[in-house]
């Protein structure tokens, strides 16, 4: 009875080991040569690609604007400024009049 119970107990300990080893190996044999490969991330997000920032400098923007006839003159430069410079105000306005915005001064 003893020789029984204890192949009982290996056969069990095979099949368990035989389970672990496909349910390991699984994923890894499902990837052959006619399975789909996984999807690689775009080469380009936004402005960064190959893990490098480009960011268009002034000049070069300027210089497009111009080449392609659409450049801002003088006045709408102007009109520009001013509208920032408004909308800079009101944030700062903003900033100083809300407390969930307004930074917590140290006396």
């Amino acid at each position: 009875m003893g020789g029984k119970a204890s192949m009982c107990g290996q056969w069990r300990l095979g099949v368990l080991g035989a389970v672990t080893l496909i349910g390991a190996a699984g994923p890894a044999m499902a990837v052959g040569p006619g399975a789909a490969a996984p999807e690689q991330p775009p080469a380009r997000i936004g402005n960064i690609w190959n893990a490098i920032p480009h960011q268009p400098a002034q000049g070069d923007v300027s210089s497009a604007e111009q080449g392609a006839g659409v450049a801002p003159n003088e006045s709408q430069n102007q009109r520009i400024d001013r509208e920032l410079d408004e909308l800079n105000r009101e944030l700062l306005q903003r900033e100083r009049s809300d407390p969930a915005i307004a930074p917590a001064l140290k006396p």
